[in-house]
């Protein structure tokens, strides 16, 4: 992203935030569960479905398989993004709480979501 302070430009890396689509429950061990994530558009290119991702809100972290990306008529810039978790969660997530999202450290393509913003932006 392009900023712009005291007459100078600079660039800047903004950091890919999810926020919650609905509740997600605290899971039952050995349960599957998809929760799902809204995500400005403008980041979308940055996320790859198969991927391990790590969510972190405050000091609460969990780590999910990205399985789905689709789109809402009524949310035209954002896309709806389904994370499978990899463990059960300890606390509920409400609606709307807010994630930061990075890439997990075991995933098979290597490259960080830092490295892929910064690629993107020269």
């Amino acid at each position: 992203m392009l900023g712009l302070l005291a007459g100078c430009l600079y660039w800047y890396l903004a950091v890919p935030y999810v926020t919650a689509a609905a509740t997600i429950p605290v899971a039952q061990p050995g349960q599957p569960v998809v929760c799902y994530f809204w995500l400005q558009n403008r980041h979308l290119d940055h996320f790859r479905v198969g991927e391990l991702y790590q969510l972190q809100h405050r000091q609460q972290y969990f780590t999910a398989r990205l399985v789905s990306i689709s789109y809402a008529s009524n949310r035209v810039a954002e896309a709806k993004l389904g994370f499978e978790l990899q463990a059960p969660l300890s606390t509920q997530i409400q609606v709307q709480q807010r994630f930061k999202v990075s890439i997990a450290p075991d995933t098979a393509s290597g490259q960080s979501l830092l490295a892929r913003f910064t690629a993107a932006t020269e």
